[in-house]
């Protein structure tokens, strides 16, 4: 493992990975911190206990998440993990079932992994929108300008790559230089990006991850 994947900048693991594995272990002190100094005193409202668990739990679950770069099948997983947070969180256990629709409605929730993904796409926007000679967009441009191999060995899921990724849904590429220049003079329209970002995330609810 590459040292610099340990290193903390701003609250964050700069590894995804081990990023979302300090997430996870957080959320669930969170969440059992929540049940035991807030949820027990409203029992049966499964509304009030969603509110508590976005405003106190979700946000230290999905820190800085909009930055991470990772596959379908992490998503999958950070999914996994809300649903098993929203079952304790309605005191869901066995051999009480639920299906994973069902529980969403109840909990007023969405998928995590859609969140992220609307995170994803409002900071990139945001970072279209900065200033050609600002360092995030410098070091932008500097990725897609350069022709030599981003990693050596087996291709990683990196940001850029899930972007792509996610524009294969509305038919656009993210692989060169055009492409992003194609994609800046989009979001200079915010309404415009804004309806692009809400189809990206539906096709991803509808297609499912």
């Amino acid at each position: 493992m590459e040292k610099w994947r340990l290193s903390k900048k701003l609250g964050s693991l700069l590894g995804d990975r081990e990023d979302i594995m300090r997430r996870k272990l957080l959320a669930a002190v969170a969440l059992k911190s929540v049940m035991k100094d807030w949820l027990r005193y409203c029992p049966g409202n499964p509304s009030l206990r969603s509110r508590i668990y976005n405003a106190f739990v979700k946000p230290v679950l999905l820190y800085n998440s909009s930055t991470w770069g990772i596959s379908d099948t992490e998503l999958k997983n950070l999914d996994s993990f809300h649903r098993k947070q929203l079952r304790v969180l309605n005191g869901l256990h066995w051999p009480k079932k639920i299906n994973n629709s069902s529980l969403y409605k109840l909990s007023n929730s969405v998928p995590v992994s859609q969140d992220i993904i609307d995170g994803r796409w409002r900071l990139f926007g945001h970072v279209l929108r900065m200033d050609p000679s600002s360092p995030a967009y410098q070091a932008m441009e500097e990725y897609f300008l350069s022709d030599s191999p981003k990693f050596r060995g087996r291709p990683r899921t990196t940001l850029p790559v899930a972007l792509e990724h996610d524009l294969k849904h509305v038919g656009k590429t993210l692989k060169k230089c055009e492409d992003l220049d194609e994609l800046r003079w989009l979001a200079q329209n915010r309404r415009g990006w804004q309806t692009m970002v809400k189809k990206i995330v539906s096709c991803v609810a509808r297609v499912g991850i």
